[in-house]
Parts: structure tokens; C-alpha cells; sequence
């Protein structure tokens, strides 16, 4: 059951190593491997040459993905050089934590149009407190530098920030320190897994302080206007206008447009669940492109819509679709709706309800 994937967004880890320690990640094994050029060349060959004009974004994620070294980038381009003019589509967007930028990654990302994000969870004192060093030290200086370097170098960058239960009661402050450094941002929430599984004090579990950071934050851009909040809320308010979700979590089936790729070329339905050993569909290096989209782990999980029954009767159905499939298997089970379910609701409900009193 070949399924066409003309437009399909690739999470691929270089490595899984960090050089940051941040409380809430499940990376930093200093063991971990990293993909060789070989293996990269096979992998970008594959995945990209699956359909003629197709158009493929690979995400550089990690760990740490500048870990993998400017060289190993410098080859990435050469092997997709020869793809980009036979036809085929490409993007690069690297995910960093910033820290190891230096103005030759940054003209390198220049030259080569390479999209950049950094994490962040806001200003020093709330990152410093989640996103550290090995040794404990707060990454914010660092992080902060390698973003003026980016901005020096003209390369267009926004932020991630990581929402849990050490920093959401200060979202007004995160809001403000983005309004601040006039950059794009998205907040996600923290999931129970990695390091986070077993620190109660940071999954937002109970209550609706999930929903009132993000409503908050609707209500700020609505008085205030800034640019900068769309890319946190367009998730929400996009679907609640047209009735079509713009983002993977909310998609009725993700698995017709991403695919995570671990550091030894084993494929997963994204970049959450490399590593976990959970919906595994094959490995690039060793498998054709047709084996691993027809593994029986993706043909269940593209029959996820069929069984959530628990959402038949939701209002917002269409725009949610269970939410995140990994985030519903954390909840109980593959056929389990996001166990951010109740708090989408509300999220959902305010911003329509306000979005109408305003028409």
C-alpha cells in the first residue's frame, strides 16, 4: 500500500550526542554515533529520488546537529547539488541550541540558504534554569551569541521555546523578551519523555496552565498587535478560520508528510520518536524507500483516524484529529487522543469565541 509523499518534511539526527544537558531532553549521550557522509548520501538519495518533482525539507535536528561538524554540511550540499538539478526540491533548516555558531557556520547558512532555528525558553533567568551545560551552567549567553553572530551575518532565525511547569507561570516575560528581540517564535509544550519522564516538576499534567499560557498569548496579540506572536498562535487560529490544521500535531494523518530519520539511518514517524525502539519502519541505509513506507508500524499509524472514538463526538474533530500521535500513545495508547486533549479544547473555544464577538 504505496502511498504518494510529494511534499514531505525528513526530522533527521545526525547525531543523538549534545553538548548541552537541558532538563527536559533525552539527549546527550556522548556514545551516541554519527551518521557517516555514506550513509547520509544513501539516505538523502532515497528519500529524495522517491517521486519525480518531489519537494523534500530536511530538518537538522539532534542532539546537536552543528556536532556533525561544518564539513560534514559542506558534503550534505554536494550530494544534493546533482538532485537539485535533475528536478527535485530541496530545503535545509538546521535546529540548534545556538551555542556552537560561529560566523563560518553563519556564512556557510547564508550562503547556502539554510533556515536556522535556536532554542530558547525566554530570557536568562527562566532559560538558564532549564537549558544548561553539562555542568550545570546556564546556556543563555551562549545561546544569545550565537543568535547576534546569525543576525550579523544577515541569516533569518527564529526561536523554540520549551513550555513546562519551570517557566510557564513567567509567559508573560518569555512574550515580552521575544517582542524584545523581534524574532518569530513557537512555544511547545514539554512531553513526558527523556530526562522530563521522571520529573513531575515539569510536565504540566494538571490544571489549565498549558491553555492559559496560550490563551494569554492570544489575548496579548490581539491587544498588542506584535508580528512576532503569529508563528506561536497560527497553529490555533488558522485551523479555527479555514477548518484545515496547519501544524503536524493537528494533521488527520502526519504520516503523508513526515518521517524522523535516527544517527544510524533507522526511520520512525518523526524526530520524537527516534531512538525509542516504538513504530521502528526500517532503516535507509539497508532498506528501499518502498520497504519502509509500507512497514505494517506506518500502515497502523495511518489508520489512527479510523479508531479515535473518543473524538467522533468533539467539536473540533477536523482541526485536532487526536492531536499528536506520540502524545496519544502517552496517553493510554495509539488510538488515545493527545493527552493535551482537554487543554486544545479550550485553547480552541476561546479563540473562537473571541474570533466571532470580533466579526
Amino acid at each position: 500500500m504505496e502511498t504518494a509523499m510529494k511534499d514531505l518534511t525528513v526530522v533527521i539526527k545526525p547525531t543523538r550526542n549534545c553538548n548541552l544537558r537541558c532538563v527536559y531532553c533525552s539527549a546527550g549521550d556522548p556514545k551516541a554515533r554519527t551518521l557517516t557522509i555514506t550513509e547520509v548520501g544513501t539516505i538523502i538519495e532515497k528519500i529524495v529520488g522517491r517521486q519525480i518533482d518531489s519537494y523534500t525539507k530536511f530538518i537538522w535536528h539532534g542532539g546537536e546537529p552543528l556536532l556533525a561538524g561544518l564539513n560534514f554540511y559542506r558534503q550534505v550540499v554536494e550530494i544534493q547539488k546533482p538532485l537539485l538539478a535533475g528536478g527535485y526540491h530541496i530545503a535545509n533548516v538546521v535546529q540548534s541550541n545556538g551555542t556552537l555558531i560561529s560566523d563560518e557556520w553563519a556564512k556557510f547558512f547564508k550562503d547556502h540558504g539554510f533556515g536556522v532555528g535556536l532554542s530558547i525558553d525566554g530570557p536568562r533567568d527562566i532559560t538558564n534554569k532549564t537549558r544548561v551545560f553539562p555542568n550545570s551552567q546556564g546556556a543563555f549567553e551562549a545561546i544569545k551569541r550565537g543568535s547576534e553572530i546569525l543576525t550579523r551575518h544577515e541569516v533569518q532565525h527564529g526561536y523554540l521555546v520549551v513550555i513546562s511547569r519551570l517557566n510557564v507561570q513567567w509567559i508573560e516575560q518569555i512574550i515580552e523578551f521575544m517582542h524584545e528581540e523581534k524574532k518569530r517564535y513557537k512555544l511547545v509544550s514539554v512531553s513526558p519523555i527523556g530526562r522530563a519522564a521522571e520529573a513531575y516538576d515539569l510536565i504540566m499534567t494538571e490544571g489549565n496552565n498549558y491553555s492559559d499560557s496560550q490563551i494569554l498569548l492570544f489575548r496579548y496579540w490581539l491587544d498588542q498587535g506584535h508580528f512576532t506572536d503569529r508563528a506561536a498562535l497560527w497553529k490555533y487560529i488558522v485551523p479555527i478560520l479555514t477548518g484545515r490544521p496547519i501544524e503536524c500535531i493537528f494533521f488527520e494523518n502526519c504520516q503523508l508528510s513526515f518521517i524522523g530519520v535516527d544517527c544510524n539511518g533507522d526511520v520512525y514517524p518523526c524526530g520524537r520518536f527516534c531512538g525509542s525502539g516504538s513504530f521502528k519502519y526500517g532503516n535507509l541505509v539497508n532498506d528501499s524507500w518502498k520497504q519502509v513506507i509500507n512497514h505494517p508500524s506506518r500502515l497502523a499509524l495511518l489508520a489512527r483516524g479510523k479508531h479515535l472514538k473518543t473524538c467522533q463526538s468533539c467539536e473540533y474533530q477536523k482541526i485536532c484529529n487526536g492531536g499528536c500521535p506520540l502524545q496519544g500513545i502517552l496517553n493510554g495508547g495509539l488510538n488515545k487522543p493527545d493527552y493535551n486533549c482537554r487543554q486544545y479544547q479550550r485553547i480552541f473555544s476561546e479563540i473562537k469565541e473571541r474570533i466571532m464577538r470580533e466579526i
